[in-house]
């Protein structure tokens, strides 16, 4: 509040004419000055406001892609309070793809708004072939030199080497913390159907990759003592030491697991097979029945033909694959290692491996699943490696949990 004394002259006229001209100027220029700062906190604040929409709508774009998940899809339109403001978050599938949607969030702090997108990639891991340890890598030791395949999404914590007259198709392929080279006439894509792409990638006339943005971190859960433990004592059946599959034994359908004369592995639906030891399945293995897993202390190895009797198939990429459903899957889980010895045959499985996927180059055979594991060491020409999109809801009992894995590109703010 302004408080004005006034006091007569009556010999003072001009000096009191000056004198309240100079308090006119005075107040004009102090009425001035604060209409000007006035005017600048306005603008300050709603600078601050502005920024601070901005920060929130950031915060709310982080928080909405660390929790998203399929299952949470519907409670998109969402609104959320925080930080002195409220944000709202939208996610839409992008037309035309597959796992890919658009979150956008606009952060509201007074009437000020600001918007931040980006568009992001979801996957189920069960949906994903993993090479996941640390410095593992694909290809660099011989594996993959000619004539093999890899279908569907891949991670590698590491180097990747693609040979000479191989193909890859589909993706997304995520590269972390190493390099993606290409030799020969190998090729990814086509120029029509390009692999999203996370990470590195190589160049030439034909590798065809749309770079998405940097592969994020993904760390293998480790299967403790206290995780092998529990499966022990809720196993269905416990086996002390080395099982070898192959002589025909109990009775298929009825008991957890059973060999018949054929050379068919049964699993009963459900069933935890828990060995103190490491699991073979022989030359005679031709395929299994049922869904279920088998958990080994110490690895598995693989002479037989490990697939769903189910007759499915479906064709990729001029590829005819077998088909997992969910009356015939079959989940392996160890700290130790899986090898491949079989030459010509299938591995279908959803594997989860602490060790290393293992074939060597006497051997020529093809995964179809999911295969998480610390590295991919493929040692032969003339493989093919696919995953099999929708696994994730099929995984039989026992196999472990594994939350979703999100890679975004670069966010725009707008």
């Amino acid at each position: 509040m302004i408080m004005m004394t006034t006091r007569r002259d009556a010999q003072g006229g001009f000096a009191l004419v000056f004198t309240m001209g100079a308090v006119a100027l005075i107040t004009a220029v102090s009425l001035g000055g604060y209409v000007l700062a006035s005017q600048t906190l306005h603008e300050s604040v709603k600078g601050m406001e502005l920024n601070q929409s901005y920060q929130l709508a950031s915060a709310g774009l982080e928080q909405e892609l660390s929790f998203f998940s399929l299952d949470r899809i519907d409670q998109y339109p969402k609104t959320v309070t925080r930080d002195g403001g409220t944000y709202v978050a939208r996610v839409v599938p992008v037309a035309g793809s597959t796992g890919v949607y658009e979150l956008s969030v606009v952060g509201t702090v007074g009437d000020k708004s600001e918007e931040v997108l980006t568009r992001f990639q979801y996957l189920n891991l069960w949906d994903m072939n993993i090479s996941g340890g640390a410095e593992s890598s694909i290809g660099v030791r011989n594996g993959f030199n000619g004539n093999s395949t890899i279908i569907g999404s891949l991670y590698v914590n590491g180097d990747m080497e693609w040979g000479s007259n191989s193909d890859m198709y589909g993706g997304p392929v995520f590269i972390k913390d190493g390099e993606w080279t290409a030799k020969g006439s190998a090729g990814v894509g086509t120029s029509t159907n390009r692999v999203d792409a996370y990470g590195p990638v190589p160049t030439g006339g034909n590798y065809y990759t749309n770079l998405k943005g940097s592969a994020p971190d993904l760390t293998i859960p480790t299967i403790s003592s206290a995780n092998m433990a529990q499966y022990e004592a809720d196993a269905d059946v416990v086996y002390p030491g080395d099982l070898t599959l192959g002589t025909p034994f109990g009775t298929p359908g009825t008991d957890p697991i059973a060999v018949d004369g054929a050379g068919v592995l049964w699993i009963r639906d459900g069933a935890v097979i828990y060995v103190k030891g490491t699991v073979t399945f022989a030359t005679n293995i031709s395929g299994y029945k049922g869904a279920g897993t088998i958990v080994s202390e110490d690895g598995f190895i693989v002479q037989g033909e490990i697939r769903p009797l189910n007759g499915l198939t479906e064709t990729l990429y001029g590829n005819a694959l077998p088909k997992m459903d969910a009356g015939n899957c079959l989940g392996l889980m160890s700290p130790g290692d899986l090898t491949s010895t079989k030459d010509s045959d299938w591995v279908v499985a959803a594997v989860f491996l602490n060790g290393n996927y293992n074939v060597p180059n006497n051997a020529h055979n093809s995964f179809r699943g999911s295969m998480i594991v610390n590295s991919i060491n493929i040692q032969t020409t003339g493989t093919l490696l696919c995953n099999q999109p929708g696994l994730g809801d099929i995984v039989p009992n026992g196999m472990p949990g594994l939350s979703g894995f999100t890679a975004r590109g670069d966010w725009v703010r707008r």
